[in-house]
């Protein structure tokens, strides 16, 4: 029996080291049911060598990493996809258990694994770096996870198999930052996303990083949050009583910025 190919993977690249790049790629092969690799070049003026067989989606200007993601997500002919950041890995098998979950699962949007985080100079790891635990077990009640993902993210975007419609559907990715947090809290109305414990991908710490810095800059934190106030409030997916609500979580959202600004501040997670 021929092996299931049903899974786009899309790897957006913007003058990073080339070396993550090459061992973000490097940690794909061996996956299951990879029909494709996409790199989105995102205006880069370093050229990496690149694997055989991965095709690569040009960029004339700059844009953001949302953008450039929604590039590719136009791209996508598989039921499937993930998002894979140049300086991430997936861990061995990844592919294969965390979309043979969506399989069984029709009515799942996303199926995500545990994320850790991974110091390479320091050559060690700390388990359990994302999703919190409460999450998996708010995710067994689908619309109480949804709404709460509303006010704090509870679902990884990159270490998941995502159904390609629903994402489509949903809107892609936004041109805010905290990109995967607005997606999820749009996708979780159009479905439940399954949990898994097992780690998945390794996130690689570094202090220049996006995601280290993301929550230092206040008014970015912001921003993201009011386009995830101005998205639900619009979507025919979510319910009417939740979209009537979305002014009410300016306040909320005040608050989880501020306090996130102030732990990345002082060097927190």
């Amino acid at each position: 029996m021929a092996a299931r190919r049903d899974v786009t993977v899309v790897v957006p690249w913007w003058d990073l080291d080339p070396g993550f790049l090459t061992e973000a790629l490097a940690s794909l092969a061996g996956q299951e049911r990879i029909a494709r690799t996409l790199v989105v070049d995102n205006a880069s003026t370093v050229a990496p060598a690149l694997p055989p067989g991965t095709e690569v989606l040009r960029l004339p200007a700059r844009v953001t990493l949302g953008a450039a993601r929604n590039a590719a997500l136009a791209q996508v002919e598989t039921p499937y996809v993930l998002f894979l950041d140049a300086d991430d890995l997936l861990l061995p098998g990844t592919i294969g258990f965390v979309a043979e979950r969506l399989d069984g699962r029709p009515d799942a949007v996303a199926s995500c694994s545990g994320i850790v985080a991974w110091d390479p100079e320091r050559g060690t790891r700390r388990t359990a770096a994302w999703p919190p635990a409460y999450a998996f077990r708010l995710c067994r009640r689908p619309l109480l996870c949804a709404l709460v993902n509303t006010v704090r993210a509870l679902v990884p975007m990159t270490a998941a198999v995502l159904r390609t419609d629903p994402v489509r559907a949903a809107g892609g990715f936004p041109d805010t930052g905290e990109e995967d947090w607005v997606l999820s809290a749009a996708l979780l109305f159009r479905g439940p996303a399954l949990l898994d414990p097992r780690p998945g991908l390794q996130r690689r710490l570094r202090p220049d990083s996006r995601y280290a810095l993301q929550h230092t800059d206040w008014r970015a934190s912001v921003a993201a949050r009011r386009e995830l106030r101005r998205r639900l409030r619009r979507d025919p997916a979510v319910p009417l009583l939740v979209r009537a609500a979305m002014p009410l979580l300016a306040v909320p959202h005040a608050r989880n910025a501020f306090l996130r600004w102030r732990r990345a501040r002082r060097g927190g997670p």
